[in-house]
């Protein structure tokens, strides 16, 4: 085999000449040399060749001698001795201390190159069996490790599936991709799904301590590639680069981000980062996150899910309270009170009111207000198209502001009179029989923004109030009519 290595140990240079240039390096052997046993024993030990060809007489130290140190110093290196025709069994004592095989002299040159191959082919045999268990070792500790690596992802996958709040299932998450990664800082992100916003769920600092969720746009935030392509990014840490400064290099940090994927779907990212400097990830950490993402993935989407169906339970809940209520009660105002806190809770909204058209004046009047301000908003009266309550009473259309801020002109004037800074609107009409009556007000989401959900809640909550006050109109009018 090219390459290998083989030290000749001889007195006669002759010997070692016709090796070297007409036997080993012709058929690609590299050759050491020696022209005593003392120079051949410090070369083996050092050099450590694949082969050693031996003269058994030498000066200094005969090559029996030679074979007796190796042994003591446990060398493995293959020996074929030569020795003169006659010395058979001197040749055969030296078998004992392990040489392969003895040449006589003179040989041939088929002769030595037989005895080297042979020699080398029960080594290149040996090296190989040796390596074959060596990386069976290693196959069987990296099976061992992805069956721990499995098992601690199957158990956290188990843990985080059967958490039905979204809030804690994220704080796990992240817990989980901390561990399984070694990093020292990790975050979940969500892309919300009525404003397309993303926002970060849960975040674990450096101190191990978990924070609370707040908001990040998409077009700001580090991750954006990772939402856009679904594909997982491995970012290093730094090199040290000319021109960085030692802040800058005590600053940065090895990320790893992958997507979280549901259906096919990027619904959200999952972060960590290393120490600063010193930390990287490897392909096994993103494989390790990515399936501990997929876990993720499928516990947000069931934590929605029963959020959406508790939420839904609420909202039947509180209609069925709301149609009781005015049905089984003649006080009207206290039943649409009750309408309008709990519409406030529902919600979550900072301000509720409930206004009727007054159609001699043509304009709306505060029949229900409540929350912080609801004593300066009572007095004031919209007119019919003015602001976003006259608006709607004067089109029948509902109105969802997410944002007043960019609308501010069209109710500024309620702003100044109540010190109420509106941030939010959604405002639906009351009609019965075809005719606007009046509008529902809410300003102020404390959570979030506004939905075409909440849109939709607030029209069915509506539609109870208004055939409620048309109800009781006709009856006043019906007693009206009857004592007249």
């Amino acid at each position: 085999m090219a390459g290998e290595t083989v030290l000749v140990v001889d007195d006669a240079p002759g010997v070692i000449d016709f090796l070297e240039d007409y036997v080993l390096r012709p058929n690609g052997y590299e050759v050491l040399t020696a022209v005593d046993g003392e120079a051949g024993l410090s070369v083996a030990l050092s050099r450590k060749p694949d082969l050693m060809i031996l003269d058994l007489e030498m000066p200094k130290m005969s090559g029996m001698d030679v074979l007796a140190a190796l042994n003591e110093k446990g060398s493995d290196i293959p020996v074929i001795v030569i020795t003169f025709h006659g010395s058979e069994t001197i040749a055969a004592e030296a078998f004992r201390l392990g040489v392969k095989n003895y040449i006589t002299k003179p040989f041939k040159m088929e002769e030595i190159l037989e005895a080297i191959e042979q020699a080398l082919g029960e080594s290149r045999l040996k090296r190989e069996r040796s390596e074959l268990v060596k990386q069976l070792t290693l196959a069987n500790k990296e099976l061992e490790r992805r069956i721990k690596e499995f098992n601690i992802l199957h158990g956290i996958g188990q843990a985080m599936n059967a958490l039905l709040r979204l809030e804690d299932l994220l704080k796990r998450a992240v817990e989980a991709a901390v561990y399984v990664t070694g990093a020292q800082e990790g975050a979940a992100h969500l892309i919300d799904e009525e404003t397309n916003v993303l926002w970060v769920g849960a975040a674990q600092g450096a101190d191990g301590e978990l924070s609370g969720e707040y908001g990040v746009p998409v077009e700001d935030s580090v991750i954006e590639d990772v939402i856009k392509t679904g594909r997982a990014t491995i970012l290093g840490a730094p090199s040290g680069e000319p021109g960085q400064t030692l802040e800058e290099d005590l600053a940065a940090k090895a990320s790893l981000i992958v997507p979280l994927k549901f259906r096919g779907q990027v619904i959200g990212a999952l972060s960590v980062s290393g120490a600063t400097f010193d930390k990287s990830f490897s392909t096994n950490d993103k494989y390790l996150l990515s399936v501990l993402a997929d876990y993720a993935a499928i516990g947000v989407e069931n934590a929605r899910l029963y959020d959406r169906i508790q939420r839904r339970a609420e909202e039947l809940a509180l209609l069925n309270e709301i149609g009781h209520a005015l049905s089984s009660t003649v006080d009207l105002e206290s039943a649409l009170t009750l309408i309008m806190e709990r519409v406030n809770v529902m919600l979550k909204v900072e301000v509720g009111s409930l206004l009727l058209v007054d159609e001699e004046a043509e304009e709306l009047v505060f029949q229900i207000a409540l929350g912080e301000r609801a004593e300066h908003v009572k007095p004031l009266r919209p007119r019919m198209g003015q602001g976003i309550a006259g608006r709607v009473a004067q089109t029948g259309q509902p109105l969802l502001i997410p944002d007043a801020r960019q609308d501010a002109s069209r109710h500024k004037a309620i702003d100044v009179s109540t010190g109420l800074v509106t941030r939010s609107v959604l405002c639906v009409p009351m009609i019965a029989r075809g005719e606007i009556i009046g509008v529902i007000e809410v300003i102020n989401k404390l959570e979030g923004t506004f939905t075409e959900h909440d849109q939709s809640l607030l029209a069915s909550i509506a539609g109870y109030a208004a055939v409620a006050i048309d109800n009781a109109r006709l009856f006043r009018e019906s007693r009206l009519s009857s004592s007249d």
